[in-house]
């Protein structure tokens, strides 16, 4: 990814999860992790979203079996890691893509489940999940005064 890219990354993650100012206690550091959405890139893989002229319009960190992950996901497991839209750009299935990209990658990579953690307060995020057959498997202490899930989904 080059230095362009990066910072197109993160300036779709800090535009994307703005919205939650007020809702994370210690807003600063959750959005931290926001601007830094293309950091990802390190140990797993960012996936980005293009429109025709090449701009990014989404990206979501994607983690194969084996990669680092947080403790809360199993090793074996694929992981979908911080999912970003663009506030322009949504309601146009660019998510809904980027999960299908990392679900495809997962049955490549040859995992046995795909798994995520989210909050309630990504309400059309979560119900996008649940459409494409993501159930909750384990509550998570809260994140920052929020509440958290972990999401699998098999793969068959």
């Amino acid at each position: 990814m080059t230095a362009i890219e990066r910072d197109a990354v993160n300036a779709v993650g800090t535009a994307a999860y703005a919205q939650f100012e007020g809702v994370y206690s210690d807003w600063a550091r959750f959005y931290a992790g926001a601007a830094n959405l293309a950091a990802l890139d390190i140990e797993g893989q960012v996936l980005v979203a293009r429109d025709h002229s090449g701009a990014i319009l989404g990206a979501v960190g994607y983690f194969g079996p084996g990669t680092p992950r947080p403790e809360c996901f199993a090793p074996n497991t694929a992981v979908i890691r911080m999912l970003a839209v663009a506030p322009k750009a949504r309601g146009g299935g660019i998510g809904r893509a980027l999960t299908d990209a990392c679900i495809e990658r997962a049955k490549a990579d040859g995992a046995p489940t795909i798994s995520l953690h989210t909050s309630p307060a990504m309400a059309v995020a979560l119900a996008m999940y649940q459409r494409v057959g993501f159930r909750e498997v384990r509550t998570l202490p809260d994140r920052f005064g929020v509440p958290y899930a972990v999401y699998q989904r098999e793969l068959n």
